[in-house]
Formats: C-alpha cells, structure tokens, sequence
C-alpha cells in the first residue's frame, strides 16, 4: 500500500465509508453510531508533512499541549488547566478534582460567549462546567434541545435558542484548577507502568533482582511479591539508539490491571516504531540537495573509497540521518470526526520529537482503526465537512532545537507552520 501525500483525500474517503457502508451500533453515550471495523490510513510524512485536515480547522495548540502532558508522565489536568487547554475536563474523576471561584473577567468572558452579554457576577449560581450554549444543549442536554424544537420546530434563530437556554443554564460560579484521570491513563502508561508479581525468593535474588524488581514484602521462606516501575517512552527512546532493527519498539497504554482506574479506557492505545538505514541512492539525493555532492565525489576521489560505509561516514560528518523512523497507531475505538484528525497529527509530532532525540528522519505514519465510528447527531455536519474543497497548503512541524532526551521536550521547541484550512465545524461530542 503507498503512502498518502495528504490526509483529506483518504480521510474523506473514510467518512464517506462508515456513512454508505457502516453498522448501526448503540453506544454508551446512548447517541448511537455508524461504525466500521478496521480501517487503514498510510502517509508520507518526510520533509516535516504533519497531516492537519484542511476541510475543517485543527486545534494542533491542544495536542501539543496533551502530548507533552502525556510525556510528562502526569495524570493530573493541572498542567493542562494551566495552559487554556480543557479537553479532559469532562473525565477527571470527581473525587480527585480541585475548583476555584472564577474571577470577575473569567465570568463576564463566559457570559459573552454563552449569551452575548457581560451578565452579572454577583447573582452567579453554580451548576456546571460548560462550552458553547448551542453544542452543549446538543451534547450534554439532549432532552433540553429536543423540548426547544419540539416548542419551535422551524426556528433557526441562534438568539431564541440562546434566550431558550438562558431560562435553563446558569454560569458556573466555580473553575476546574486539577483532578486526575486516572492512573490506567495515557501518562501513568507510558512513564510509569507498574509490574508487581509473585515469585519465588531464590528467582528474585537470582534474575529479577537485576532487571529492577525491588522486594515488596516475603510472603513466606519461599515466595515475595516484587514489584518494578516500567518508563516505556524512555525504552522506546533507548531501543532505537541501540538496536534500531529490533522488531519490539512498542509503546502500549492498554493495561488490563489498571483498565477500571482509568477515566476513559485508552482509546489510542498501541503504537510500534520502526527503523531502517537510508540507502544510497537515498542518500547521495539529500547530498545533491544540500549541495554536498561534488564535496562527497571529491572525497571518495582522495579516499578511493565508495561504499555504504563510506557514505554514511560522509553523511554522518555532514550532520545528515542515515537512518528513516515509521511509526504505527493501532486505536480501538475512534470517534472519525473529531478524534482521528485529532491523534493522526499528534502522533505525527510525537514521532518527530523521538526522531529529534535519536538523530533519525521521519519516513511514514499508519493509522489502523478499530471500531471507527461517527455519531448519529453528527452524520449532518459530516456532509458538510465532505462538501467542502480541499486546500493545497502543506503544513509542517519543526522541532526548534537539539532535544537531549525525552524529558527536555517543552511546547515552546514545537513550531507548526504553513496550515490554512476552511473554519471549524463543531461536532457534538458524547461523553
């Protein structure tokens, strides 16, 4: 299968799939979907192509911000909170959360949006978080959207449905500062993955002792519980510096231990890595490029010497990858309209922070889809986003600078550049 050189030709061609040939489902939203059961993206991402749809904007800011969250390991939506990024919000387990008043600014910015008005701060009540009035009745209030079109069947007046959901919608009085997701989440996974089992005493001082297994508690002459904390992402990072080739480069988020501590089970929940040496032809091209080549045919007429070897030893001098990085996202449950166009380019990027730190150039990325669905309260906004015309812009992502490690990555080193794309479409989400 060859590689896409754009994501909205086979992202389209999906959408219109799971429209024409998708199963009806329930779901446990209880909004019901179209879905189709594995399906297959393939893109050439070399030169920087980050694939970001153009029929619809990308919010690419937020998924910066995630993956460096999930990077660093935490559980907690502080850091997102922290950075005007509140797509967590509606999974952080109560118990856990953290709230503060909203200041007088906070409030009056919400009212605007809401309703168009500053309103007014002191007769605040408190309910509950919210978004835009319109996709919140649509999301979260089914029933409240379904009473105003059954009043007003024909009324497609923005201002009576705001007026409508004023009687019915109160400003939150209070804001989510922290609270975690959940320590079977994407964070905890990929830095912290625990292995705690039973063994024999004699096999821990023996084997596992070494490996990094600390001693828990004996539980008698015999056996012991030890007990080890797995940083996949730095693993990862080891592995393509020192066996490159190997067929096991895999990060996985999906522990069925910790499956029921998870706010929302790992959607995105497997990708492998893979390498490969650039070949010669391959790499006398980027030389010509760069305009190396007459130095490298100099340099092979003093040395006498012209094999890979020697070529990778020229390119290696010149600072040029001698080797290519791929990477495949496997998800087991994805919503297409919002969450695909989502992951597809934060994958992308992340694979262009491992290719930083491993001193590789990034090759293609595959996207394998599990049970990739569309909502029925979204299949409308679907047939627009098809309708539109596909943008000829080329979007990029740069890393800014050197990265000595996985833990030195910060959002100020991630530039995209070159995206244009048509406006927003504001699909419902089901939570």
């Amino acid at each position: 299968m060859k590689p896409h050189h754009n994501i909205d030709t086979p992202y389209l061609m999906l959408l219109n799939r799971i429209r024409n040939e998708g199963n009806v489902k329930s779901d446990r939203t209880n909004t019901g979907t179209v879905s189709l059961f594995g399906n297959m993206i393939k893109l050439d991402v070399r030169d920087g192509y980050i694939p970001l749809l153009t029929t619809k904007k990308i919010f690419y800011e937020s998924f910066i911000k995630e993956t460096i969250w999930f990077i660093s390991g935490s559980t907690d939506v502080k850091f997102l909170k922290d950075n005007g990024v509140g797509i967590w919000d509606e999974w952080v387990i109560p118990e856990t959360s953290q709230w503060r008043p909203y200041t007088r600014e906070e409030y009056a910015k919400a009212h605007q949006k809401l309703f168009g008005t500053d309103g007014d701060y002191d007769n605040q009540v408190f309910v509950a978080p919210f978004k835009d009035a319109y996709n919140w009745l649509r999301c979260h209030e089914q029933e409240l959207y379904k009473q105003y079109r059954k009043a007003h069947p024909l009324d497609a007046n923005i201002d009576n449905l705001r007026a409508f959901v004023q009687g019915k919608v109160e400003i939150p009085n209070m804001k989510l500062v922290s609270g975690s997701i959940g320590n079977g989440a994407y964070g905890s996974l990929w830095r912290n993955w625990e292995d705690t089992r039973i063994t024999t005493v004699a096999d821990y001082e023996n084997t596992h002792k070494a490996r990094g297994y600390k001693l828990v508690v004996k539980i008698d002459d015999s056996k012991c519980v030890i007990t080890r904390n797995i940083d996949q992402l730095s693993v990862v990072v080891q592995q393509l510096k020192t066996n490159p080739d190997s067929r096991r480069i895999i990060l996985s988020a999906w522990n069925p231990g910790r499956l029921e501590e998870a706010a929302l089970p790992p959607c995105h929940n497997y990708s492998q890595y893979f390498s490969r040496p650039k070949t010669v032809p391959e790499l006398m091209d980027e030389f010509l490029k760069k305009g190396l080549l007459q130095e490298y045919l100099n340099h092979v007429q003093d040395d006498g010497l012209d094999d890979i070897e020697n070529v990778r030893a020229f390119a290696v001098s010149k600072g040029i990858p001698v080797r290519y990085l791929s990477l495949m996202l496997v998800t087991r449950s994805q919503d297409a309209p919002v969450g695909t166009p989502f992951n597809i380019p934060q994958y992308v990027m992340l694979l262009n922070i491992i290719a930083n730190i491993v001193d590789m150039d990034v090759e293609e990325f595959t996207w394998v889809g599990g049970d990739t669905h569309i909502y029925l309260n979204q299949l409308e906004l679907v047939k627009e986003q098809i309708s539109r015309t596909i943008m000829t812009c080329r979007p990029t992502v740069s890393i800014k600078r050197k990265l000595e490690g996985i833990d030195d990555v910060k959002i100020e080193d991630i530039q995209i550049s070159n995206y244009t794309s048509h406006p927003s479409i504001n699909y419902p989400i089901a939570v």
